[in-house]
């Protein structure tokens, strides 16, 4: 299985000991050496810019000698990065949260196994390296990709080597579309062994500094007064996660106003040092300092059920297994007494369960919680019934698989509000979601498109089309909030009918009744919307 892992770069980056003084005692230099540099030599020397800091001002706030040292290495040449290295598992199940993590100001490496490009399943294989390749490129589009090829300790000949990346740029179509894919030593691809075989990390390492000193940001200059408000939060280290309030207070004592700690917050959020979520105000506000412990949360809940069993000895696993554990693993329906039990404490509960909410991961239904990514590898046996069917079709783009799950949660959360909706029904890559008593929407995944078929009592055209309308509405919120906007689709009909040509259909009228009517209707954006504005409003609305 094919996986990635993140080089969340920061160069420069130094720990003081207990010995040095100064203000900051963890953490400090985030950033290039041109920071550094610039920083100095704005508080008195050549360069006349305005200063970031008072000079009297900057032996209060950074140990002297620290900064001396920074700037003596960057005049010998002894420019260094410190990388923060972040895993990527790649159980499928667990790539449901990853675009959570993915930076921009980053390196990726994507680590695949060479034997498994030269069998015969290759053709599979390599989809699902193209899966990873697809998904950094939507959410870090500027981010350098090494592909990394393992067990060279058993593919040792170099026309295997050839044949791997003949078979990679084929079917990858590497030069065509992944510019952030650099050569190496003339092939797509690094080969390395699992095995003590250091040459070829020293390797890795040589190219992953060289397309690391190719990247903008790290040479952009940084606020020094940024470095500070970082070095207060990174005291709170034993908390898991801030308000964005006290990030506001601390950075109104260095001098910022708040509009620029937004910008910093995300800027620090794309270098991996914290995690700063902006699609909604909820998630604005809380700044998440420990990343890892926030993984952590998720993995608890998100799991291969194969690969993280619950284990005899993790604390309350008795409690877990008898709060309904075996079920939700096959069914994706969670208590709040299960979610409470995985989760520990009511804090730590009450903010994973608004997190996983207004990240599209878990709905919630009556006195349940629904993750359908958790039971995407079971065998769905939902009966499609008959009714109007349409197509969007992603072909030439891309459609996660967290894409569907995701657009189930909407549906669920829309449902949960309607009188009289029965309990949906998921299984695998399929959805059966009723909107009300009787208009049901079935969903359902196949490769590069979502089927949709309506299933209404009379077949009323204005159901048929408000469900359209809200599939619409809903993939729309999912591109904008998760995706960056990289999300393309088309839409086909009955018989592979086009959107253009199904509106003058007269069979296909049912589709686009109400559009007919002319009836002013309350217009809403999917950009920038708060998820439960966005909910309330979608009855009746007007997509733009």
């Amino acid at each position: 299985m094919p996986y990635t892992t993140e080089l969340a770069t920061r160069a420069g980056v130094k720990r003081l000991n207990d010995k040095q003084q100064g203000t900051l005692k963890r953490g400090l230099m985030r950033r290039s050496i041109r920071m550094i540099r610039s920083s100095i030599s704005l508080s008195g020397g050549k360069n006349k810019k305005p200063a970031i800091f008072e000079p009297d001002t900057v032996p209060q706030v950074f140990d002297q000698a620290l900064f001396l040292e920074k700037l003596k290495e960057h005049q010998a040449g002894n420019n260094s990065i410190t990388y923060e290295i972040w895993d990527f598992g790649g159980e499928k199940v667990l790539q449901n949260f990853n675009d959570l993590f993915l930076t921009q100001n980053s390196v990726c490496i994507c680590v695949f196994d060479m034997r498994e490009v030269l069998n015969d399943n290759r053709g599979e294989y390599c989809k699902t390296i193209l899966n990873w390749l697809n998904r950094i490129s939507v959410h870090a589009p500027d981010s350098p990709i090494i592909l990394c090829g393992s067990y060279l300790d058993k593919i040792k000949l170099k026309k295997e080597w050839d044949k791997i990346n003949k078979t990679l740029n084929k079917r990858l179509k590497l030069a065509e579309n992944f510019e952030n894919v650099p050569k190496i030593d003339g092939r797509w691809f690094l080969p390395v062994s699992n095995t003590r075989n250091k040459n070829a990390f020293v390797h890795l390492r040589k190219e992953v500094n060289r397309v690391t000193f190719q990247q903008k940001f790290i040479k952009e200059p940084v606020s020094m007064r940024w470095t500070k408000v970082l070095d207060d939060l990174m005291e709170e280290r034993g908390k898991a996660w801030v308000s964005l309030l006290d990030v506001y207070k601390i950075g109104t004592i260095n001098g910022l106003r708040n509009s620029e700690i937004d910008v910093m917050l995300r800027f620090f959020s794309d270098t991996g040092v914290l995690v700063y979520l902006s699609s909604t105000e909820v998630l604005r506000s809380m700044v998440i300092l420990e990343p890892q412990w926030l993984t952590n949360q998720l993995g608890k809940v998100i799991r291969n059920r194969e690969v993280h069993a619950l284990s005899e000895n993790e604390s309350d696993a008795k409690a877990i297994q008898e709060s309904g554990y075996e079920k939700f693993l096959v069914s994706g329906f969670a208590s709040h007494n299960l979610l409470s039990c995985l989760w520990k404490d009511k804090q730590t509960t009450d903010f994973m369960m608004e997190l996983m909410r207004h990240t599209l991961l878990m709905s919630d239904w009556n006195e349940y919680f629904i993750i359908p990514c958790m039971n995407m590898n079971i065998e769905s046996n939902i009966n499609i019934g008959k009714g109007p069917k349409c197509s969007f079709c992603f072909s030439g783009s891309i459609l996660p698989d967290e894409v569907f799950h995701r657009l189930v949660c909407l549906c669920v959360d829309y449902s949960s509000y309607i009188y009289g909706a029965k309990e949906p029904l998921i299984g695998g890559n399929q959805a059966k979601v009723w909107f009300g008593a009787s208009d049901v929407i079935c969903l359902q995944k196949i490769d590069d498109r979502i089927g949709l078929v309506v299933e209404t009592d009379n077949e009323c055209s204005l159901s048929v089309y408000r469900c359209l309308r809200m599939m619409k509405a809903m993939l729309g919120k999912i591109n904008e909030d998760f995706m960056n906007g990289e999300l393309s689709w088309y839409m086909e009909f009955e018989k592979g009918i086009s959107y253009e040509n199904a509106r003058k259909n007269k069979k296909l009228q049912k589709w686009f009744a109400e559009e007919k009517r002319q009836q002013k209707e309350v217009a809403i954006s999917v950009r920038d919307v708060d998820l439960q504005i966005f909910l309330e409003n979608l009855r009746g609305v007007q997509v733009i």
